[in-house]
């Protein structure tokens, strides 16, 4: 299975080519220092420190990890690319290119995000139609329908997700984090085998990761607890982001290697 395999080839990379792993564990351990040291955000609400800082620094703070992340995205997907094409002579530009890139995937990902946000609000008008028709029924009836009905619309979303940026990023076009879309279309359940798969790794990942993080925390509980645990939380969930970003690569490159049979006819006329 295509999804199995670009996890499996992801994890292997990953864990023979660490440096893959640093620039997205210091973003994202960055993005959560800022967070624990302003006092906002999901990392410092996680290990419930609260400095006092006004929440004007909130928005700021969310803008430039969201910068950091993206440019991490950037670094991982290139630096694989590198890898595979037997540049790594090349390496020694990355960041700065990286750090260059990050506010280019910042718009493409927010164009990104509108059109999968809508296919998201069609994806869900089954199963709320399945619902609001059922509850009259039974409420245990009609939520199961709507999880039944939503669940593979979810993964399907969740997969084309985890592909879009790294495809992009990748090919350096901009419309092949939209050729994710069809290419995902053709192999509907491939898509949402792996993002259900890459969902799953990344919310046990963040559990255990929070749980690490609130332990730090518990035993100490002033700013030296927050800052270690916030550091711990953020970079594990940068060497998550990691593999994510490389397993999308990994399935794109998969479902685009289409079988003989669908390469177009190039006698067209013949057909008509």
């Amino acid at each position: 299975m295509k999804a199995w395999g670009a996890l499996g080839e992801a994890i292997g990379t990953v864990s023979r080519n660490r440096w893959l792993m640093t620039f997205p564990a210091i973003a994202y351990a960055l993005e959560s220092l800022g967070e624990v040291i302003t006092g906002y955000g999901n990392t410092a609400r996680l290990i419930s420190y609260k400095p006092g800082f006004s929440q004007v620094y909130a928005l700021p703070l969310l803008i430039i990890g969201t910068y950091l992340q993206l440019s991490a995205a950037y670094y991982t997907v290139k630096g694989y690319y590198l890898l595979k094409t037997e540049r790594l002579g090349e390496k020694s530009g990355l960041l700065s290119k990286s750090l260059r890139y990050g506010i280019i995937i910042f718009f493409v990902a927010l164009i990104y995000g509108l059109v999968l946000a809508f296919m998201g609000l069609i994806g869900a008008v089954p199963a709320v139609i399945a619902y609001f028709v059922l509850k009259r029924t039974s409420e245990t009836a009609a939520i199961g329908a709507a999880l039944l009905l939503g669940l593979p619309v979810a993964g399907f979303l969740a997969g084309v997700i985890t592909m879009m940026i790294p495809a992009y990023i990748w090919d350096d076009s901009f419309d092949s984090g939209f050729s994710v879309i069809g290419l995902a279309w053709r192999n509907k359940k491939e898509t949402a085998v792996f993002g259900f798969a890459m969902f799953l790794i990344l919310i046990a990942g963040g559990a255990v990761l929070g749980g690490a993080a609130e332990f730090i925390g518990w035993i100490n509980s002033g700013p030296t607890g927050a800052i270690v645990g916030g550091a711990v939380f953020g970079a594990g969930l940068g060497a998550l982001s990691a593999l994510s970003y490389i397993a999308g690569v990994l399935m794109y490159i998969k479902l685009g290697k289409k079988p003989a049979e669908e390469s177009p006819n190039t006698d067209w006329l013949a057909g008509l």
